[in-house]
């Protein structure tokens, strides 16, 4: 295992984790939770490893890499790993507003518009989440998930530029 790679690996089992504590209004989930990775990175092979065979309750977890507006947008959760922050913008852009759970790297994530973020502290990290965002996608956060993460809101500037 490469000495990075652990990173990725618990970042891919907080994502699962999340997962649990988020509500989306009904009818949106079908009878599995699709979760996508758009961008670079190893990201995508510590999530396909660690939620092989995985559910959520009664719905197994089918993780995809998503390229396009329409793969992006048919994700419940959409994983963000552009170190390009015009190409992070553009891809919450591309679902904002819709019921997509946004998750990504360092604080400007949020400020752009993602809904939770990982924010580097010490040797780990932290979770920030923008409940701003999570109302725009008409997702409920529960109060244990926000209770143990830092509270962000959108930079009104950072999400028209």
């Amino acid at each position: 295992m490469e000495p990075w790679a652990s990173d990725y690996d618990l970042k891919a089992a907080f994502v699962y984790s999340i997962v649990s504590f988020i509500e989306w209004p009904p009818g949106v989930l079908s009878d599995r939770i699709v979760v996508g990775f758009a961008g670079e990175g190893p990201m995508a092979n510590a999530m396909g490893k660690l939620f092989v065979g995985k559910r959520v309750g009664s719905r197994p977890i089918e993780v995809r890499e998503a390229h396009t507006r329409n793969e992006m947008r048919a994700c419940n959760v959409l994983l963000l790993a552009y170190p390009d922050r015009s190409r992070m913008k553009e891809a919450l852009m591309q679902v904002r507003g819709t019921m997509v759970l946004t998750v990504g790297d360092g604080e400007p994530f949020t400020k752009y518009g993602g809904i939770i973020t990982f924010v580097p502290h010490n040797n780990t990290f932290r979770l920030a989440i923008n409940p701003q965002a999570a109302e725009r996608s008409h997702l409920k956060i529960s109060s244990k998930l926000m209770s143990i993460a830092t509270v962000v809101s959108d930079d009104e500037s950072a999400t028209r530029e």
